[in-house]
């Protein structure tokens, strides 16, 4: 019944995850939100490529310059940066859960599956229970995750996606201890 209780948990989160954000009562045409939208993402990517430029090889660069590819559906792109940021930094933990992520989004689970644990065996305590800063804020601007929850969670679900809810179970709770 457990294992049942956290599939569906499981499930429901990815439902959330697929479903678009209603526009705000504020917006009088959601076209005009969704240019405003669009506009900032697309400076946040040119001003996340500049950081990438002027530091390379630095770690928060990659992930970020990445993470913004992403939010604007350049997923090949994200992982080819998390892909080059991995080949100076084999086991960095915050590249290996970033692409693993863009794997699952790109319906890879199995390749997921091994950035992901790769991930959580080579990060250490400290970089687990660590915060991991929000690329999309919530209305109080207060990230809430860590690097183990999004870790676990992420393996949980490419867990999930492959038909091995046990295993998927026993991720999940592993997400929780890091929660």
């Amino acid at each position: 019944m457990r294992t049942l209780r956290i599939v569906l948990a499981l499930a429901l989160a990815l439902a959330a995850c697929s479903t678009p954000a209603p526009p705000s009562p504020g917006d009088a045409d959601p076209r005009e939100a969704q240019l405003r939208e669009a506009q900032l993402r697309e400076a946040q990517l040119r001003e996340a490529l500049r950081a990438y430029e002027r530091a390379p090889h630095d770690v928060a660069a990659i992930v970020w310059y990445g993470r913004r590819l992403a939010y604007l559906g350049r997923f090949d792109d994200a992982i080819a940066v998390h892909t080059r940021g991995l080949a100076v930094h084999p086991d960095e933990p915050h590249l290996l859960r970033h692409r693993g992520h863009r794997f699952i989004t790109q319906r890879r689970f199995d390749l997921a599956v091994l950035d992901l644990e790769r991930a959580a065996s080579v990060a250490t305590e400290a970089q687990l229970r660590a915060i991991e800063p929000d690329g999309q804020p919530n209305a109080r601007g207060i990230p809430l995750t860590t690097l183990g929850h999004n870790v676990w969670y992420h393996l949980a679900l490419a867990r999930f996606l492959l038909g091995d809810a046990a295993g998927a179970a026993r991720d999940f709770e592993r997400s929780l201890v890091h929660s």
